[in-house]
């Protein structure tokens, strides 16, 4: 039967639970020191646990009438449970609060993955926080963020935690509640320097785990952790945005951002001969096994993040922010509305990713992301199709004679040398010309020019004319030229329209030898070539715009074969 105790003391702010028990038992003045853990958790064992008490369900029921404890109370108020509850699974944690209302000691540190050894050794405390809390409250008590594995700085005075003499791991205080008033004896406050690095790291370690210890429910599931640490990796250059980690860039980075000897001093020493260390582990499998929480906490402040800000991340990332996404096409009436309902994302060769945006209008764009603002949503970085409603706006701007080029390309968000590149390639009359036109002749030279642009193109529709045009302008570009200048017509168009694709692509350059083995046929593609630079020369000279120095560069660049001549340039006689 169960004996309730006449009275219990009030909790300070962040005192632990133990040290409560420690002044109780103070003023009861037990004859034996067992007898405080048989009245207050019912069993004269080895009960007295500094960071995870046990039997609080037994605590509970022999409190004083109308006090206004619960056992969940205690645990996140006054035990160090809270600390590990933030990287660790939600039922393990279940498991644990379970252990620590009852009886099963054996299993609390297990469920959290705790080694003895890595707790401190000694009760620690801050001589400024002993000063201050004399003052106010005329005691000393055990302070629950001191007692934390890994905090060796008060993050309040910032001065270094002095050992007291009362020992966590003896055998015979471990039934034993030691005050603070017992043992604690004034000291001089060591001072850290704000000029030392690891001071810094150590008073940020200090204030994030006075963060988690005040936090409730905020436990993410192994998937969000990942994508937050891969995410933010991913932006210092250490890890793709596919997920794979660039291993040996981290942990150099990882080394030269902690000294070794902070690592030490936090018993989290990482061996950077082995992918399988703690760094690794917690990056692919956060929550694959319990883990230090330590050890997430550094990670954390090495990805330039405090616990609470790494806590206020999205748990998904949007690399180009959420759709719809707007169109860019300034000549459309619907230009920097969100009529895009779908970004298609992809990797090359590990790079950022890049991000393709398709309106119904034609306009197809893209950038490299991620995203770093709002404003990113309104950039273009390469336009891919300009698409029907911006080449009708093209047609009838360029035939209207009171409008000059430059006012057509401010219009149209473009360059002028781009206004009369499509002017040319689509057919456009000479603007010189344009007065010797009947008005009559006009009017239907727009409408038929309209009316071959009347539905809206599909995808398909769009890369196809992308294709065609760069057949058009490239005669004489081989399929790796036509490749290198339009790799996302190409790509699309090879996954999604094959046969068309095959059909339309330039006859291939490539011959076997004798072992079956592809090569180029050198001699043949040089004899191609050479006609193409002498075609290209040709209409450079003649070109309707201004004139241009014909040198090797703007040569090779408008049949797109510079980067060819310059890498093979031994193997081509007559065209280099």
């Amino acid at each position: 039967m169960w004996n309730m105790i006449a009275f219990f003391p009030d909790p300070y702010p962040d005192e632990l639970l133990y040290s409560i028990c420690a002044r109780y038992t103070d003023i009861v003045q037990y004859p034996a020191s067992s007898s405080a853990n048989q009245e207050l958790f019912g069993s004269r064992g080895k009960i007295a646990s500094v960071d995870l008490p046990i039997n609080l369900s037994y605590l509970v029921a022999n409190l004083p009438p109308g006090h206004q404890y619960t056992e969940d109370q205690l645990i996140d108020k006054h035990t160090l449970l809270p600390f590990y509850t933030q990287f660790c699974p939600q039922k393990r944690i279940g498991l644990v609060r379970a252990d620590m209302k009852g009886s099963n000691s054996s299993q609390v540190r297990t469920h959290l993955g705790i080694l003895s050894k890595h707790l401190p050794q000694w009760l620690q405390f801050c001589p400024l926080c002993t000063e201050s809390d004399v003052k106010n409250f005329g005691e000393p008590y055990w302070h629950r963020l001191h007692q934390v594995p890994g905090v060796k700085v008060c993050p309040v005075h910032h001065v270094f935690l002095e050992q007291s003499t009362a020992s966590v791991r003896t055998e015979r205080q471990s039934w034993e509640f030691i005050s603070a008033n017992r043992v604690i004896r004034t000291t001089k406050p060591r001072p850290l320097s704000f000029t030392e690095p690891s001071h810094e790291i150590l008073v940020k370690i200090a204030h994030d785990v006075a963060t988690l210890l005040e936090q409730r429910n905020l436990t993410p599931s192994g998937s969000e952790l990942r994508n937050r640490y891969l995410y933010l990796l991913a932006k210092q250059g250490l890890a793709t945005y596919r997920g794979h980690l660039y291993a040996k860039a981290l942990m150099s980075a990882f080394g030269d951002f902690y000294p070794t000897q902070i690592l030490q001093l936090l018993d989290c020493s990482l061996d950077s001969t082995s992918y399988q260390n703690w760094l690794f582990c917690i990056i692919r499998s956060p929550l694959s096994q319990a883990e230090n929480p330590l050890h997430h906490l550094l990670l954390i402040h090495f990805l330039g993040y405090t616990a609470d800000d790494f806590f206020q991340l999205p748990t998904e990332f949007h690399l180009f922010g959420k759709s719809p996404w707007p169109c860019l096409n300034p000549a459309s009436d619907h230009f920097q509305q969100p009529t895009i309902p779908e970004c298609r994302i992809k990797y090359y060769n590990g790079r950022k990713p890049t991000g393709t945006f398709v309106c119904p209008c034609g306009f197809v764009y893209a950038r490299k992301g991620p995203d770093e603002s709002e404003s990113d949503r309104y950039k273009i970085g390469r336009l891919i199709c300009y698409g029907h409603i911006w080449l009708e706006r093209l047609q009838e701007l360029w035939l209207d004679s009171t409008v000059s080029v430059p006012e057509i390309a401010r219009k149209l968000g473009v360059s002028y040398r781009t206004v009369k590149f499509h002017a040319i390639a689509h057919g456009l009359p000479p603007r010189s010309e344009l007065n010797l036109i009947l008005p009559s002749e006009l009017i239907q030279l727009n409408a038929d020019n309209k009316d071959k642009n009347i539905s809206k193109p599909t995808t398909l529709d769009i890369h196809r004319q992308k294709w065609l045009e760069a057949r058009h302008l490239y005669p004489e570009a081989s399929r790796t030229m036509l490749q290198d200048k339009f790799p996302v017509s190409y790509r699309w168009l090879r996954e999604n329209d094959y046969e068309w694709f095959n059909a339309h692509l330039p006859d291939s350059l490539r011959v076997f030898n004798q072992k079956g083995r592809m090569q180029v046929d050198w001699e043949n593609r040089d004899k191609e070539l050479a006609n193409a630079v002498r075609k290209s020369a040709l209409d450079l000279k003649n070109a309707p715009l201004r004139p241009i120095w014909l040198t090797k560069t703007a040569i090779t660049k408008k049949i797109g074969i510079r980067k060819l001549v310059s890498v093979s340039k031994d193997k081509l006689e007559y065209s280099n």
